[in-house]
């Protein structure tokens, strides 16, 4: 079982000198990642990274990153205008702080903030080859009756799996 980090071994980006290795075993990672000294988060990674998902047979959609490299993409240079008119309504203009589609040589991608995912990553996805494996199916059992209330338990066991992790590539925004 493994985080989308762990599955994102073979396509990183990273700023800085490569200072980590990760050991893979049955095509696998067998060691967790590990972060290092934070560095910026830039375009030109951004672009590195979404040229090896395409290079590898991917098309990723989605490019997941924390708070402060939405940001950062935010800022990205390529943006042409920051406020759109509200062209045949009565309302005042808008302008328009952050950018929630990149439009690169291999496509458009969606640029979402994720708050839970490690500061030091940003994921560039192609959610096709993602899915879910139970080893146990949804169950529901019927649990002691307390009142006037129905108790049940729920249980499952499933992990996350990559179909083709090279599809998929990861920024290290660390050195």
């Amino acid at each position: 079982m493994a985080g989308v980090a762990s599955w994102l071994w073979n396509n990183q980006v990273k700023s800085g000198a490569d200072t980590t290795t990760v050991a893979v075993t049955s095509g696998a990672p067998k060691t967790a990642p590990t972060a290092g000294t934070t560095a910026a988060f830039t375009e030109a990674q951004l672009k590195s990274a979404i040229a090896l998902c395409w290079t590898e047979g991917g098309d990723p959609q989605v490019i997941m990153t924390n708070t402060a490299n939405k940001q950062v993409a935010s800022a990205f240079t390529g943006i042409a205008t920051q406020y759109r008119d509200n062209a045949g309504s009565m309302g005042p203009a808008v302008i328009v702080g952050a950018a929630d589609t990149y439009i690169s040589d291999f496509g458009t991608h969606y640029i979402v903030a994720n708050r839970f995912q490690p500061v030091d990553n940003v994921y560039v996805l192609d959610l096709e080859y993602w899915d879910i494996a139970y080893l146990r199916p949804i169950q529901q059992t019927e649990l002691a009756k307390t009142g006037d209330s129905d108790r049940r338990l729920l249980l499952a066991e499933c992990t996350l799996r990559s179909l083709a992790p090279s599809s998929n590539a990861k920024v290290y925004t660390t050195t």
